[in-house]
């Protein structure tokens, strides 16, 4: 979806006659590391619900990287693959947690991501 979502505006800026070579592309990506996927889904459903007053289960099973370190960087890595270059994580729990959750994402995950580029590197 996210793909086709570019192409579309791809060819907006073509017929426009528009350079998107420097467009940024973004996604807000809810993100819960555990020992498996069925624990982190069932957790971010449970707190996405509570924090949208909606069932969020199925957008959280569709939307969000869940699961073991090596899940959430496959996850991550499909979005980089459709085209985006900015992820904002949305590490979910409680403060505790999710000073938890960025040291296991810090850890864990970020090893298996490859290397980015320095200028990403100091722009960050």
């Amino acid at each position: 979806m996210y793909r086709d979502g570019l192409a579309k505006i791809a060819q907006a800026a073509a017929d426009a006659k528009r350079d998107i070579a420097n467009f940024g592309t973004a996604h807000l990506l809810f993100t819960l590391i555990d020992d498996s996927y069925e624990a982190a889904l069932d957790k971010a459903s449970a707190l996405l619900s509570q924090r949208y007053a909606m069932d969020f289960h199925a957008a959280a099973k569709k939307y969000a990287a869940l699961g073991r370190p090596e899940d959430v960087a496959a996850r991550i890595a499909e979005f980089h693959d459709a085209g985006v270059r900015h992820l904002n994580l949305d590490l979910l729990g409680t403060a505790a947690e999710r000073d938890a959750q960025l040291h296991r994402f810090a850890t864990e995950v970020r090893p298996l991501l490859g290397h980015a580029p320095a200028a990403q590197h100091a722009a960050n």
